[in-house]
């Protein structure tokens, strides 16, 4: 006679089977979230640079455009940067583009980042239709953009990301492109992920295991 599992015995097996599927859809779910950053990632990088080049065609070179002091940020911006982004909504104030804080940002290992959304007319972030958030910072001539807009996490090198000009390549590139590995562990860990998109770039476009996801 063959021996029957006791309901003990197949409740074991069915928790287990629970657990391992739980385990199982969470490292999906994470995978997918990481295609989707790096794939925001480069869209944004393409995104920025298409409109510098639309602008130059319109305005000429970056360096012969008029100083953002002489015309004023909102000047500027509407001069050289708005018409050249798709659909966009300024927001003036934080709340505009639904953040509850003007510093809504941490570092990965949960501490306070003092970005700050509006800053003194000098960064002022825009909405794009597909819920990603632009600010130009005209003196240090960087991006700071979040792929999600205020959805969250806002974690820097979550879905917070700089980008910076090259002058002598004339466009944008990841913030702290030039930096070397050792520079890399420093500024794309738990506490100083300014530098994360840097590495998804030099990791292929990939999220790899030590990223401080």
């Amino acid at each position: 006679m063959k021996k029957a599992f006791t309901l003990a015995e197949v409740l074991i097996t069915l928790v287990v089977i629970g657990i391992v599927a739980a385990i199982s859809l969470q490292v999906i779910i994470v995978g997918h979230l990481k295609t989707e950053t790096t794939a925001r990632v480069k869209k944004v990088l393409s995104t920025i640079n298409q409109a510098l080049q639309l602008s130059t065609i319109q305005n000429g070179e970056l360096d012969a455009w008029e100083d953002y002091k002489t015309l004023g940020y909102y000047k500027y911006m509407e001069t050289y940067w708005y018409p050249y982004f798709r659909n966009i909504k300024i927001c003036k104030k934080y709340s505009d583009c639904g953040y509850q804080s003007n510093k809504p940002y941490k570092n990965p290992n949960g501490t306070s980042h003092g970005h700050t959304l509006v800053y003194n007319n000098r960064r002022v972030p825009f909405l794009t239709d597909d819920n990603i958030a632009y600010s130009f910072d005209p003196v240090a001539m960087q991006f700071a953009v979040d792929i999600n807009g205020a959805k969250g996490p806002n974690r820097i090198g979550r879905d917070m990301f700089y980008f910076e000009f090259d002058a002598e390549g004339k466009s944008f590139r990841t913030y702290g492109y030039n930096a070397t590995p050792e520079e890399l562990k420093l500024y794309c860990s738990r506490t100083n992920a300014t530098c994360c998109a840097t590495k998804m770039i030099k990791d292929g476009w990939e999220i790899k295991p030590g990223y401080p996801w």
